[in-house]
């Protein structure tokens, strides 16, 4: 049987239209953010930019709880919950 359900990775990297801007956002490549995709989940190191590139729509302790804990702190859940509140994209 196989499992439907996406990835952490996956859905932040679709939350920003796909790898090509989920990279440019994060400074690595497309290569590097399909590495992210078949692993089923990003390197500790690039949370943060993931973070940010999604306007803290898939924080670090979403995407990472193994490495982050399962919360940032404040005991509320760290996923927003609109995503409206992304960064528009820069088309320059």
């Amino acid at each position: 049987m196989q499992n439907d359900q996406k990835t952490t990775i996956e859905e932040a990297v679709a939350a920003v239209d796909g790898p090509s801007e989920m990279a440019r956002r994060c400074g690595v490549t497309p290569q590097a953010v399909c590495r992210w995709l078949r692993r089923g989940k990003a390197p500790s190191d690039r949370c943060l930019a993931i973070e940010a590139a999604t306007g803290g729509l898939y924080t670090r302790y979403v995407l990472r709880p193994d490495v982050f804990g399962h919360h940032g702190g404040s005991g509320q859940p760290t996923v927003c919950a609109d995503p409206s509140t992304l960064p528009a994209r820069d088309v320059t």
